[in-house]
């Protein structure tokens, strides 16, 4: 027998699983950006399956948020590979962050 259905979402998973969300929802009602970044093989992966579903699918709720899993990795991206992948990743992040600042500070008559 499983106790969430039971219980009404009162167990600490229940809970859990709801201030995890509502954490994620502030994020996005604040428009910050995030990038999660796992390693292939990372328990942070099966976390993640349990507030956003396989995959991380319920991510997509959330536009400020991107994921991206490196291959070939180890938990502290110790593989020059995968460092040279993270590197990537966050140089476009930032990149991204710049582009946004640069619109957002461009005057809409600006030529």
């Amino acid at each position: 027998m499983r106790l969430a259905p039971v219980s009404f979402g009162l167990t600490k998973y229940a809970r859990l699983h709801r201030e995890v969300r509502r954490r994620f929802d502030l994020l996005r009602q604040r428009n910050v950006r995030l990038a999660l970044v796992f390693s292939a093989d990372d328990g942070g992966l099966d976390e993640l399956s349990t507030y956003f579903g396989p995959e991380g699918r319920a991510l997509a709720a959330y536009p400020n948020v991107s994921l991206a899993i490196v291959p070939d990795a180890d938990h502290n991206m110790t593989p020059k590979p995968a460092r040279d992948a993270l590197l990537g990743l966050l140089t476009a992040f930032a990149k991204e962050a710049d582009d946004r600042a640069a619109a957002v500070a461009r005057p809409v008559n600006a030529a």
